[in-house]
């Protein structure tokens, strides 16, 4: 998370995140990473505009919000599968890796928003 964050400019995010680690990484906890996802300006809020990079930061806030509540817990990708849900209509289009234009159909994206 905290180099999608960096790519796309989010300093507060980059040192939000870093602080996440400092306390993870000296037996502090995970309270402050947990804090990020509520209130206004959480990383619920986060709208980068780019839908790819923005399914990814989704993507990414779940996961590391499973992992943070289930520190001890055996790695159980069922569990995490299911607490993150599922969409079953999924965003799609194509993407050149060289240049990083993407193109998602309008109707696509229509779609996609109107099934949450």
């Amino acid at each position: 998370m905290q180099e999608l964050l960096d790519a796309l400019g989010l300093d507060y995010g980059v040192k939000w995140i870093e602080q996440d680690l400092h306390e993870w990484e000296s037996g502090e906890g995970v309270q402050h990473h947990l804090s990020a996802y509520g209130g206004m300006g959480s990383f619920n809020d986060i709208g980068i505009g780019d839908v790819w990079a923005e399914a990814l930061l989704r993507e990414l806030r779940s996961v590391c919000y499973y992992f943070a509540h289930h520190l001890t817990d055996k790695r159980d990708t069922v569990a995490l599968e299911q607490s993150m849900g599922s969409y079953w209509a999924q965003l799609w289009g194509i993407r050149c890796l060289a240049c990083g234009c993407s193109v998602t159909p309008q109707y696509r994206l229509l779609y996609c928003q109107s099934s949450r």
